[in-house]
């Protein structure tokens, strides 16, 4: 049984990075290298952010699983923390974009950020109570979606633009958030988040900083070669990391 739970899982966590791969890939087939640097430097963002919030949030999370009383509190506030973490996040990634003049699909990654998080929230939470086949059909769900978007630009790539594939992407997210979460009633506690957030704040500090100064370094490269050589830069390098990248 602990065998097969742990297949799942790492099945789910294949499953939740395919989505952002597959989109990653259709942009890039509907947009100029310009905007495909622009776009990556939002999924980027997005994909540090919440790498941080795994540590941060989803890491407490899993060390609960030993004590099943205390998970859906943990999870219930932890999706508090992640729209906050997400709606800042969003919030500063829209006001550069505009300073940039970035493309207005880079918006919809920005709008989509606090709803990734909560998904990851959730996924955590679903895999920490024992359901992993849960976490497998929302992130399943997500990724087949995101494969069929993928699909409509080999089928004809004037059909999609970037816009209305990460706006399909975002819509999945949405989908696969109510899949996850609706079944094990899970809703964001704003009762008692101050307490929470307090009693744990050093723990989840370090699990964080431990996890982001992998993923900032990542983005801070991406965003130095963009602002020294342009977008151009941003693009290939995205390119390749989908590609090669873990």
């Amino acid at each position: 049984m602990n065998k097969a739970r742990l297949s799942l899982g790492l099945l789910d966590q294949i499953l939740s990075s395919a989505s952002n791969v597959l989109v990653t890939f259709a942009i890039a087939r509907v947009s100029s290298v310009d905007d495909f640097g622009s776009i990556s430097m939002a999924i980027a963002t997005l994909t540090t952010v919440m790498a941080t919030c795994r540590g941060l949030l989803g890491t407490p999370i899993a060390l609960s699983s030993s004590h099943p009383e205390r998970i859906h509190d943990e999870a219930a506030h932890a999706m508090v923390a992640a729209a906050l973490v997400g709606l800042v996040a969003g919030t500063l990634a829209a006001l550069v974009g505009l300073l940039v003049h970035a493309p207005s699909a880079t918006y919809v990654v920005a709008l989509a950020m606090p709803i990734v998080l909560l998904q990851d929230v959730a996924r955590y939470q679903c895999i920490a109570v024992g359901r992993p086949r849960l976490a497998v059909a929302a992130d399943g769900f997500w990724a087949v979606g995101s494969l069929s978007l993928l699909a409509v630009t080999w089928l004809n790539r004037d059909f999609a633009s970037a816009l209305s594939l990460l706006a399909g992407w975002a819509g999945l997210a949405v989908v696969a958030l109510l899949v996850i979460s609706l079944p094990q009633r899970l809703l964001p506690r704003i009762k008692g988040f101050g307490r929470w957030w307090a009693d744990s704040f050093h723990d989840r500090v370090r699990f964080g900083a431990e996890v982001a100064i992998g993923a900032t370094s990542s983005l801070l490269m991406l965003g130095t070669a963009t602002a020294i050589i342009g977008t151009e830069a941003a693009a290939a390098l995205r390119g390749a990391g989908s590609v090669l990248g873990p």
